[in-house]
């Protein structure tokens, strides 16, 4: 069994402790593989998994089923695999926060995020008060971000504990994103919007919810003079024969996107 530098804390809809521990591969398989107790504090948590965690790492929010062993296996080989032996990276751990969308429901996975929103706030204020000045980066993908959202919305993460986030094929509404976008330009110092013309998984995220997402298109009116927008869409996708065809984890199988995302946090 081999370790990679991915390790996890997992979020329960059922009660305020959470669980924690790496992943690892077994014959081309990712299983999760968890520290004991059962269930954690918060804070012992982190403490646990920051043991492991080198000085060099950001946090990852996974989107819509992302929990799921397929979607989950894919995105931690393609890290694993791809971001993290780029030779222009310097990210050498990250951290993954795992959320209840495991069932393939959006109604579903919406009503996880409001009852999770206070959780992901609180631990992501805990993350950062053990990190180096007291901030961290975050990156989050495609429902991960109303996740995220939501969770500024409703107070539950105050500003100053993000130094750079980003907002990669964003499955939120871009009416939301201009209502609070000065509420998020509050949250980190530095935030990269990723969106591409035709991601289908958007495509249909859209036809579903009536509304255009943030993922899709640069939006009309930016206020906050902290975002950096970069459109993917003419950005080569290689690697994933479903990244090629779904154009919504370009973010990974993209070199030239993973180069821009390199950048922006070695910035």
């Amino acid at each position: 069994m081999q370790k990679t530098h991915q390790y996890f804390i997992e979020l329960s809809t059922q009660t305020a402790n959470v669980k924690c521990g790496d992943f690892r591969v077994q014959k081309g398989k990712v299983l999760k593989c968890y520290y004991g107790p059962d269930d954690w504090s918060v804070d012992d948590a982190i403490n646990q998994v920051q043991r492991s965690l080198s000085s060099q790492h950001f946090y990852f929010v996974h989107g819509f089923a992302g929990a799921r062993q397929g979607l989950m296996q894919r995105t931690v080989l393609a890290f694993e695999k791809l971001f993290l032996t780029d030779k222009e990276n310097r990210t050498t751990s990250i951290l993954h926060i795992l959320w209840a969308s495991s069932k393939l429901n959006y109604g579903h996975s919406l009503k996880v995020i409001h009852k999770s929103r206070e959780k992901l706030g609180t631990l992501v204020v805990a993350c950062a008060k053990t990190s180096p000045n007291s901030q961290i980066d975050l990156l989050c993908h495609s429902m991960g971000n109303q996740f995220l959202l939501e969770t500024v919305k409703a107070g539950f993460l105050p500003q100053g504990h993000v130094r750079k986030m980003i907002l990669a094929a964003a499955d939120m509404s871009m009416k939301d994103f201009v209502a609070y976008e000065t509420e998020l330009s509050k949250i980190a110092e530095k935030i990269l919007v990723l969106y591409h013309w035709q991601d289908r998984i958007l495509a249909v995220s859209r036809m579903r919810n009536g509304s255009i997402r943030l993922g899709q298109e640069y939006p009309d009116a930016n206020q906050a003079t902290n975002f950096t927008y970069l459109n993917c869409t003419k950005m080569k996708i290689g690697y994933s024969l479903t990244a090629k065809l779904n154009k919504h984890t370009y973010f990974l199988a993209s070199d030239e996107v993973r180069h821009n995302i390199h950048s922006f946090l070695g910035s």
